[in-house]
């Protein structure tokens, strides 16, 4: 109501002031040249028009001005505030003043920061990110962070499932911010939620977006780790194992801030007492949990299952026309080209790490990836469907009656000469963690791949993929003595042409190799 009667009242005034005329017009009204009757209406009409325009322009203006401007709330304060709250706590930074002799003396360049945030629904995650890519890092800084080899993790649930340990997993909060202190200076531009001003963050710690922060984080665990008397294995960086007079009496492997272990009461104590307690500990889980993407169940008997279902019914098929299907041999659009890539590697994900079975199939369809057609494409949709319809696939390690004296390790290699585009020769292998019996038979490596160099017989495309199952065989075995033996001696890896006589007379290694 009351902007209807400022307009009304800007509609009078404009009025009155086009009405009067002025002592320019009244004296010059006379000298100017007489209308005609139409010229004069038309011009009536003009004047109206614009009369009406100006009006609206000014009451649109002036309905603006009226307006409240409410700013936008922004719905991860809380989280951010959080976030702010756990640099501090963690003594990641110290303030220098913007003007201090120690900033003004220095050729310094400060690195700008930016929120990354989730919301899952359920839960909202603010998390202050470096902008590494501003860090002019020294080429002799460390950034190599090791994580466990997927051998590594299912020799681990082998050995859990045989001893009837408690499988259980637990990642660290805010892992990076409770890093090793960082060897060099690096300073920082607060975020605009920062409360003070004119100041610059001095690093004590590296934080998430520099390049040497994961490898940070390794070196304080792994420095944790040993000082509680847990050994590190010497064949994976990130495998873990405790030795009580000379037997095993627990497990455990890291990726990044995600733990996974098993083992008797007195090794969870030790974990609890000399690891986790210098830690921040975040979720904690057990019995039935994921972990870097796996769904993990352990059964009543204490065997461990591992599968993707989920991940597996997220593929999609990529879309094709009646008419498409048509043209086999024609060249995919850029399109078609991306979502083949995509899916091609989604696949070859799943098979390296739950679905052995599917490994030669996603093999074929990559060789094409430099010059797909329909034909492969239909293939891949094919295979896609063939996950959807195929659930309840999982791999199961039982456990080993005696594993500390009858573990057995089984190999198994093909190749196939000359099978691929442009000359290329397949090689595939699959090995087993085995009782003596050979009932129980856990799957710990599986490989379906095409071979690197150019085969020129059967004869060396088999010998070559044999080599690379005796590669495998060679690091399960010196695992599985440091680890039921109490370590020892362990001989340099022999080279290619000396594996099978290094393993020739090993009651622990059985060869099988087909061919076509």
């Amino acid at each position: 109501m009351e902007f209807q009667n400022v307009q009304n009242y800007l509609l009078d005034c404009i009025t009155a002031e086009e009405n009067q005329p002025t002592q320019a017009s009244i004296i010059n009204r006379d000298l100017q040249p007489q209308t005609t009757q139409n010229e004069e209406i038309s011009n009536t009409v003009d004047s109206s028009h614009k009369q009406q325009s100006f009006i609206a322009a000014k009451a649109k203006n002036e309905k603006k001005s009226l307006q409240i401007v409410v700013e936008k709330k922004d719905i991860f304060a809380e989280e951010k505030e959080e976030e702010l709250r756990k640099w501090k706590l963690n003594d990641v930074y110290e303030e220098v003043d913007m003007e201090s002799p120690e900033i003004q003396d220095k050729d310094i360049y400060p690195i700008s920061v930016t929120w990354v945030t989730t919301d899952k629904g359920y839960k909202r995650k603010a998390r202050l990110v470096a902008r590494g890519y501003l860090d002019e890092v020294l080429d002799n800084t460390k950034t190599v962070s090791p994580t466990c080899r997927k051998e590594s993790l299912r020799l681990l649930f082998t050995v859990i499932a045989s001893m009837k340990w408690q499988l259980k997993s637990l990642d660290i909060a805010s892992a990076f911010l409770q890093g090793k202190p960082i060897e060099r200076e690096v300073y920082l531009i607060p975020p605009k939620e920062y409360k003070k001003k004119n100041v610059f963050w001095k690093l004590k710690k590296c934080v998430y977006g520099l390049s040497d922060a994961a490898r940070q984080w390794y070196e304080i665990v792994k420095e944790t780790i040993q000082e509680a008397q847990i050994k590190k294995c010497p064949h994976d960086d990130a495998f873990f194992y405790w030795l009580k007079d000379g037997n095993i009496e627990g497990i455990m492997t890291i990726h990044v801030d995600d733990f996974i272990y098993g083992g008797t009461s007195n090794f969870e104590q030790l974990l609890k007492t000399s690891i986790f307690s210098k830690f921040t500990v975040g979720e904690m889980s057990e019995n039935k949990f994921v972990y870097l993407g796996l769904n993990v169940l352990q059964n009543e008997d204490l065997s461990i299952s591992v599968y993707q279902d989920d991940y597996a019914k997220s593929l999609k098929p990529i879309e094709v026309s009646s008419k498409r299907k048509l043209q086999k041999t024609y060249s995919l659009s850029t399109g078609e080209y991306k979502q083949y890539r995509s899916i091609c590697g989604q696949i070859l994900w799943l098979s390296l790490q739950t679905r052995p079975d599917i490994s030669y199939d996603i093999c074929v369809l990559s060789n094409y990836l430099s010059d797909p057609n329909v034909q492969n494409m239909i293939n891949l949709n094919k295979l896609v469907r063939k996950l959807h319809n195929s659930p309840g696939i999982c791999l199961t390690f039982n456990k080993i009656v005696s594993i500390e004296k009858t573990w057995k390790i089984i190999s198994y290699s093909d190749a196939s000469y000359n099978s691929l585009p442009r000359n290329g020769s397949q090689c595939g292998y699959i090995i087993f963690v085995s009782d003596s019996d050979q009932v129980v038979k856990n799957p710990v490596v599986w490989k379906s791949i095409k071979i690197e160099r150019t085969c020129q017989s059967t004869l060396e495309a088999e010998c070559l993929a044999l080599m690379k199952a005796v590669d495998h065989s060679v690091f399960i075995q010196k695992t599985l003595q440091d680890l039921y033996r109490g370590g020892g001696h362990v001989p340099k890896k022999p080279k290619k042409a000396h594996f099978l006589r290094a393993l020739e007379g090993s009651p622990k290694v059985k060869m099988g190799l087909f061919g076509p």
